[in-house]
């Protein structure tokens, strides 16, 4: 769970800065560098903190902000503009700053590609390009600059391979290019860096083993590849025998075999190791405790077996424990006696265990702990004994995880005590006695869950005081009396509140309407009497009622939508139901829920085991256990990935919930999901719609063998059983936080209107365009066999956090010259469906299908993304379409189609506020005729007469160098 935080650490650990001058004679006059800074001013479009404004003749150049100049011979020797918000391409002209030592550039929104001019700068000894939007591969050219010491590309959109040039590079002691599409092998020749300090290759897309030759690099002190997930075969024994490594970082990949058993000895400098998530068994080297300056160990998610080391206290800056995830255990009931020694760590702060098979009491002396302590997961083990009485002694707690053990006695009173505790998961044991009052103290509580145990009494009315609270269960218990007002009339409660399978008496609160934003209301299986609140219509987000009786109006007229089985004592409801007349005092009117603002899910709950079933599928996702194994038996078609179960799913989706639907399609929905720390898309496939199982058949086997970083990931696939006993089909991808390009396109509600969303600007609609181009190329030409998307559209392409665009949705895709019968006898022209306004003319005369329709969706696509009209809209009809009506209008008229929120950008505040002519005007009306014209050629109706998607993607990056 500590993964996705790496980057940040790692970005700071990265390439530190030294400001310096050098002098040399100078071969040029210095105007030479003056013309060079004004042609890179003039290429900054966005300039926030006006940060070049002393870039003119009334102040010497080498004074300008961010300029330093050697003493001698006044010429240019470092740039500096870091951190500046600064928007716009680097000049190629930079490369006639021949004195340049240092390029600093970091933190700013730089796009474009990296001038291959900078290899002219012999002296250049460090390029500082960290978290930018560069995009395009790393030029060879930058390997003639044999003077560098620093290359620091990280967090960009570099695509292509690590040149292997790079390994020329031989005094280089810094190589930063994490975070962006790198793809192919780490190169051999990188072993060519023997002065090589700091090497970061993580949160890329590399594939292959790790060369042994990296042994070699003797003065490294971090090695980062985590995050990449195609990393495979055995780490080198090489790399755990440099001795000065601090940094160990390969978390996250497809690495196999055993921590070595002297990685102690040979790593006794480490401060971080970070191997999880990866193919690792075997045990836990005891010799681990000889690495004393360890703060991070992160091995969660392997194969790891036996004991966990005895003398890990030895460890005195241990700051980060986690090991979850894995077999951990030797079954002989004295798994946790490394407790005691871990109290030495007075600087810990996290200690995960969870998800393993340790067994033995919980020692009281836990509390003895670090009082840094912030997280304690344990989770998921046979871990028995109780919670001890001086619990708040861990006074810094912020969760606590000690779910699905054997825990027993009491909850004792002094947990009350822990200020800060935002979670506290605790169900799934055997818990007795009294829920203390004193729960009500902690209010920073955001999560309580007490379910699944033994306990007894009444809720607490103190419970009320949680006022962040947003999920409690406290189901199948022994809970009795009456429910608190208090409690049921908490405001911030917004994901579940889950009270069934008690003993609980009397009315349901009319306080009940207080929670407007609940989604889960459980309060089935008690011992309620009384009407329904009709508060409940207050209740706006509410999805899933769980009650003990039956109205007869709104969702209940039909019979069909619901389910009673095993309730036969249930009253009321539709005759069809055969049920008991209710007295008149137990009927709720059928008028209320005609006033409820949403469509309320009733799910009558079927028995106990059920009830438990349905909690457990929303409970909280940081619970995900490693799948050890598959429900089903795979078809053929979906080997190549791995599965995931459906019960995994419904927890990452708290139970495929409305509040985490992110779209809808025609063959089913997509969810946000959580799973662990990896945020996801799940598409699942409503297998009632007629042609959805061969869709998901279509887009596993399309997606089995294409990759490109223009094409949404597939994460993994579940073909499953749900919890009715119905077939479910689902597929998982990587989450695009920026949503689909339909949704930048066009508002199209008030909510929408009131997002504070911003706009797509001129030169985000054209990256956006070439990136989809980029993936219909690599689609047509270079995937085997070719593969014809054939609902490219805006809904289908979706934006990750840069802005950078995935092309999606192959459910409809056909792969050309395919032998696989099944998939060839759906890809008949007579099956196609495609979106209207975007399928080729002659897929609707059962026209052969191939890529050029692709094309025309392409060029239907670009049009509506620079004119904001959808093919669909009401003013095409009859002989009036999009293609129609851009051509008409080009190129004279383009200002008038153009869409009204790029206007303003492209004719006026763009060009006024850089002060420059009506040639530049011009210019922007050229850009966008081309662009436009791109369209038309794409879209025409004659397949032959269209562009080739390699011809389009060199038109649209020279209209990208125009801009």
């Amino acid at each position: 769970m500590e993964s996705r935080k790496l980057l940040p650490f790692t970005l700071c650990l990265l390439l530190p800065c030294t400001y310096f001058t050098l002098s040399h004679s100078a071969k040029f006059g210095n105007d030479t560098d003056k013309l060079a800074l004004l042609v890179f001013k003039n290429q900054i479009t966005h300039d926030p903190f006006a940060t070049l404004s002393n870039w003119n003749d009334s102040v010497h150049f080498c004074r300008w902000n961010g300029v330093i100049c050697g003493s001698r011979h006044e010429r240019v020797v470092v740039l500096d503009l870091q951190s500046k918000n600064l928007t716009g391409t680097i000049s190629p002209h930079i490369g006639n700053l021949t004195f340049l030592r240092k390029v600093r550039l970091r933190y700013n929104y730089f796009h474009g590609k990296i001038p291959e001019e900078m290899g002219r700068l012999y002296r250049l000894q460090a390029i500082g390009l960290t978290q930018n939007l560069l995009q395009g591969e790393i030029p060879v050219n930058l390997t003639q600059c044999l003077e560098l010491r620093i290359l620091d590309l990280v967090a960009n959109s570099l695509e292509g391979r690590i040149p292997l040039e790079l390994g020329k590079l031989e005094k280089l002691t810094e190589l930063g290019l994490a975070a962006n599409h790198l793809i192919g092998p780490i190169p051999k020749s990188l072993a060519n860096l023997t002065f090589l300090r700091e090497f970061s290759l993580s949160e890329n897309r590399l594939s292959g083993n790790i060369p042994e030759e990296l042994g070699q690099l003797r003065q490294l002190r971090m090695f980062q590849i985590s995050s990449n997930g195609l990393l495979t075969g055995s780490i080198p024994a090489q790399l755990f025998n440099l001795s000065l490594m601090e940094y160990f970082g390969i978390s996250e990949n497809q690495l196999i075999g055993e921590i070595p058993p002297d990685i102690g000895f040979t790593l006794p400098n480490v401060r971080i190791l970070l191997l999880g998530k990866n193919h690792f068994y075997g045990s836990i080297p005891s010799s681990i405790t000889n690495a004393s300056k360890l703060e991070w160990i992160f091995i969660p998610f392997g194969q790891l077996t036996g004991s966990i080391p005895q003398e890990l206290g030895k460890l005195k800056n241990l700051v980060r424990l986690n090991l979850g995830m894995n077999e951990l255990g030797n079954e002989e009931g004295n798994d946790l006696g490394f407790l005691s020694s871990l109290v030495n760590c007075t600087k810990l702060e996290v200690l995960a265990f969870n998800n393993n098979t340790l067994t033995g009491v919980l020692p009281s002396h836990i509390t003895n702990l670090s009082s840094n302590l912030n997280y304690l997961l344990m989770g998921a083990n046979r871990i028995s004994g109780g919670i001890p009485n001086d619990i708040q002694k861990l006074e810094n707690l912020i969760l606590i995880g000690m779910e699905k053990n054997l825990f027993t006695g009491q909850i004792p009173a002094s947990i009350g005590l822990i200020k800060n505790l935002q979670v506290l998961s605790i169900f799934g044991n055997k818990f007795s006695g009294e829920i203390p009052q004193s729960i009500g103290n902690l209010t920073s509580l955001v999560e309580l869950g007490l379910d699944d145990n033994s306990l007894q009494g009444n809720i607490p009315s103190t419970l009320g005081n949680c006022q962040n609270l947003q999920r409690l269960s406290v189901a199948n218990n022994s809970l009795s009396g009456t429910i608190p007002k208090e409690v049921i009339g908490i405001p911030s409660i917004t994901d579940w509140l889950v009270l069934s399978a008690n003993k609980l008496t009397g009315p349901i609160p009319v306080e009940l309407g207080k929670m407007r934003q609940i989604i889960h209301l459980d309060l089935s299986d008690n011992r309620l009497s009384g009407e329904l609140p009709s508060s409940l219509v207050s209740c706006e987000s509410l999805e899933f009622l769980y009650l003990s009786e039956v109205p007869e109006g709104g969702i209940f007229k039909n019979a069909s939508e619901i389910s009673i089985v095993g309730n036969g004592n249930l009253c009321g409801g539709p005759a069809a139901l055969h049920l008991q007349k209710c007295t008149p005092h137990r009927v709720h009117s059928g008028k209320l829920w005609r006033r409820l603002y949403i469509r309320i899910l009733i799910i009558l709950i079927v028995s106990v085991g059920t009830c438990a079933i349905l909690i457990c599928s929303i409970l909280i996702l940081h619970r995900r256990k490693t799948v050890r194994r598959n429900d089903t038996t795979p078809a053929d078609n979906e080997k190549k990935f791995q599965k995931i179960t459906y019960a995994e799913l419904s927890r990452a989706t708290d139970g495929f919930s409305s509040a985490k639907k992110i779209g809808t399609g025609s063959y089913g929905s997509v969810y946000k999901g959580c799973s662990g720390e990896l945020l996801v898309a799940v598409k699942v496939l409503d297998l009632q719609q007629r042609g959805a199982s061969k869709s998901f058949i279509a887009e596993c086997e399309a997606l089995r063998s294409i990759r490109h970083r223009n094409l949404l990931k597939i994460v993994t696939s579940c073909s499953s059983i749900d919890f009715a006993g119905n077939e479910f089909k689902a597929l998982v991808y990587d989450y695009m936080p920026n949503g689909s390009l339909e949704k930048w396109l066009h508002v199209d509600n008030a909510d929408d209107q009131n997002s504070g969303r911003r706009e797509l600007s001129f030169v985000q609609r054209v990256s956006i365009a070439i990136d989809i181009a980029q993936a219909l190329d690599y689609l047509h030409h270079h995937a085997d066999p070719p593969v014809v998307h054939c609902d490219l559209k805006p809904s289908n392409v979706l934006l990750d956090n840069d802005m950078t665009a995935h092309v999606g949705d192959f459910g409809l895709a056909r792969l050309l010259h395919d032998k696989n019968p099944q998939i060839q006898s759906s890809l008949s022209t007579g099956a196609f469906k495609g979106s209207i306004g975007y399928v080729a003319p002659e897929y609707g005369m059962a026209g052969e299908i191939s890529t050029r329709g692709d094309v025309y969706s392409f060029g239907i696509l670009v049009m509506e993304m620079f004119t904001g009209k959808k093919p669909t809209d009401e003013m095409f009809m009859e002989d009036l379409s999009l293609h129609g009506y851009v051509n008409r209008s080009i190129p004279d008229g383009v200002a008038e189609i153009v869409d009204s929120k790029l206007l303003e950008e492209v004719f006026h505040h763009q060009y006024i506020n850089r002060a420059t002519t009506s040639r530049k005007q011009n210019n922007a009306q050229e850009c966008l005729t081309s662009i436009l014209k791109i369209g038309i050629l794409c879209s025409a109706e004659q397949p032959r007469e269209r562009l080739d998607m390699e011809e389009v993607v060199v038109k649209l990056q020279s209209v990208r160098k125009m801009i």
